[in-house]
């Protein structure tokens, strides 16, 4: 994954809310995370703050000079990190939220090991390690930037 880094002023900003859930047995989660879009020049932006962000909530205004990390795409830039210029408020995935997820799922998975299941869970945390190393990436870029 190539990430591309865009600079400029922001304007046209919109602020929205996407709520995701999940129905478990006994239970389940639900998670609100900010949505932004927003323009720099004539270039369409989009930025949703998940789970994994430090900084869930954006402080922006127009003309407010950002740098984003991300992919352009066929529908304008996908911001994955953000900082504003103005106010130096970085917003990024922390990799701790992965690193701390891949703890976690692999030790449950060695607890597990005396069941078979325990091996599947191992195997499945080691999809966390790329999250985490692409989150340090993206922070990496935001901070050289």
């Amino acid at each position: 994954m190539a990430y591309e880094i865009l600079k400029g002023p922001v304007s046209d900003i919109e602020k929205g809310s996407m709520t995701e859930g999940r129905l478990q047995r006994g239970g389940g989660t639900i998670d609100t995370s900010e949505t932004v879009a927003f323009r720099i020049g004539k270039t369409a932006v989009s930025l949703k703050l998940g789970r994994a962000f430090k900084n869930r909530q954006v402080s922006l205004k127009d003309n407010d000079h950002v740098t984003l990390v991300g992919k352009m795409t066929d529908g304008g830039f996908l911001a994955r990190a953000m900082r504003n210029d103005e106010t130096s408020v970085i917003y990024a995935p922390a990799p701790s939220y992965y690193w701390g997820a891949f703890a976690a799922m692999f030790l449950l998975g060695l607890v597990l090991t005396l069941v078979v299941v325990g091996l599947g869970i191992i195997l499945g945390s080691f999809i966390l390690v790329p999250m985490a190393l692409n989150a340090q990436k993206i922070g990496k870029m935001l901070r050289e930037a």
